[in-house]
Parts: structure tokens; C-alpha cells; sequence
């Protein structure tokens, strides 16, 4: 795949037609560099997990919070 730099910086496909070893000069007028992508990278989300440490102080955390609701139990209207 080939970008074309124009010479006021803006970038553009090349045609697909385009080869580097045969090339037409009127295709590159107005072009300043020529660049070849070799890699196209793409944006991703990756799940990893947490370290050890990390994961103990999350399940200690998770625990410290669920014991003050188990303690006080929910309290009932009465009926009018």
C-alpha cells in the first residue's frame, strides 16, 4: 500500500494501479514523498489479568463491604 505526502502535507492514497519500479510523473506531481506501509495497526481492547496483589486486595475490599450488610438486616414496614 502506498501514500502519497502531497507537498502541502495533506495525505492521499495512491491509485491502485500504482507501482514504484513503473511510474507515470504525472501521477506524482504535487507529490513530495511517497510512503510505503508495510504494517496497518489496529486499535484493540485487551482483557489482561490483574496481578495477584491486585486481586487479593479487590476480593479483601469486596468482603469488608459485604459484611456490615449482612449485620444489619433489612427492617420490615409494619402494615397499617
Amino acid at each position: 500500500m502506498f501514500i502519497f505526502k502531497r507537498e502541502n502535507g495533506a495525505l492521499e492514497i495512491a491509485p491502485a494501479n500504482f507501482s514504484p519500479d513503473k511510474f507515470d510523473e504525472s501521477v506524482l506531481s504535487g507529490v513530495a514523498e511517497v510512503l510505503c506501509v508495510g504494517k496497518i495497526l489496529v486499535k484493540q481492547t485487551r482483557l489482561v489479568l490483574k496481578s495477584r496483589e491486585e486481586m487479593a486486595n479487590i476480593r479483601e475490599q469486596a468482603q469488608r463491604a459485604a459484611e456490615p450488610a449482612q449485620e444489619q438486616p433489612k427492617r420490615r414496614k409494619a402494615k397499617k
